[in-house]
């Protein structure tokens, strides 16, 4: 057996239509010094995001299973529903539990500048949560069976240091199977919501919102959710989001698609825009470097838009 390279650098380049062309790059130091304590650092660059940050991480008694690590980070955001300008340091305890469940506790202070619809703000949070996450999948690339399993929990309270107090979970349930004659099916659901005392303080990072490629396709990118009296998108207190997608491969590497997205942001000071339906037809290719999808989309709901193109490019 040969050990890993002391130094790590990665490089990446992709594309989806919610980001436009995106890239990675990071460093990793795995042998920081002999108590195996690693430092790491990523640059991620996209159309409506751009990060970066740094971080160091200290094994524990089980180095493979159970770690802390310090993260400092700067992230800018803008698309079309807010801005945000976001700088975050975070303390995080890793632990694997049965049945291979990763459970990770975190505390993070975080100051937002933003934007949303036309209002805008600064805000300060110290944020305590929990997160437990389960993945299975038989094939980085092309799986016929995968779970992907995620439940925060996360929240802050007024007294210390936070522009307001709230409490908020997010449940994210994806599941893929391989279907007899060739078929495949891919179940998708997303549910969320909070209570807050003073929801405008929140930043959009603290909101719901709904639309795009990995949620409701036919819409645009976080572009759904409750509006203000002057028709901007401000997020929501809840969201619920379900898919159902399948799809066979007919021709060697080439396949075909069908889909059906439905949910959207609710509550908050608001007004809630009802539930929206996304519906569509999809080309796959089994490319070397990944599945390619390219998806066109009819919103349901929306008068202005007949069809919506989404292209991704990765596994699922």
């Amino acid at each position: 057996m040969q050990a890993n390279k002391r130094h790590y650098f990665q490089a990446s380049v992709g594309f989806a239509s919610d980001e436009g062309i995106r890239s990675k790059l990071a460093y990793t130091d795995r042998w920081w010094n002999r108590r195996g304590h690693r430092l790491g650092a990523d640059l991620k660059l996209s159309q409506n995001e751009q990060g970066f940050s740094a971080n160091y991480q200290i094994p524990r008694k089980h180095p493979s299973n159970e770690w802390l690590q310090i993260a400092a980070g700067l992230r800018q955001k803008d698309i079309d529903s807010f801005d945000t300008l976001t700088a975050k340091i975070a303390i995080s305890e890793s632990k694997r539990r049965f049945w291979g469940i990763m459970e990770n506790h975190f505390i993070a202070i975080a100051r937002d500048d933003f934007e949303v619809g036309d209002e805008s703000g600064i805000s300060t949070f110290l944020i305590p949560g929990v997160r437990w996450n389960k993945k299975f999948f038989d094939d980085g690339l092309y799986s016929e069976h995968r779970l992907d399993l995620t439940l925060e929990i996360r929240g802050a309270v007024e007294a210390l240091i936070s522009d307001t107090s709230f409490l908020s979970s997010n449940l994210f349930v994806q599941y893929l199977r391989a279907l007899p004659y060739g078929l495949r099916s891919l179940l998708r659901g997303e549910l969320g919501g909070m209570w807050v005392d003073e929801f405008r303080a929140l930043s959009p990072d603290e909101r719901f919102f709904a639309g795009g490629d990995r949620s409701i396709r036919g819409y645009d990118y976080q572009d759904l959710g409750p509006i203000n009296s002057t028709g901007y998108v401000i997020g929501g207190r809840y969201l619920g989001v379900m898919s159902f997608e399948i799809e066979k491969y007919v021709l060697g590497n080439w396949g075909l698609a069908g889909f059906v997205d439905s949910g959207n942001a609710f509550g908050g000071p608001g007004r809630d825009t009802g539930l929206k339906t996304g519906v569509g037809l999809g080309l796959r290719w089994r490319s070397p470097v990944g599945p390619i999808r390219l998806e066109l989309a009819h919103p349901l709901d929306d008068d202005d838009t007949v069809i919506k193109l989404h292209l991704r490019i990765g596994p699922d």
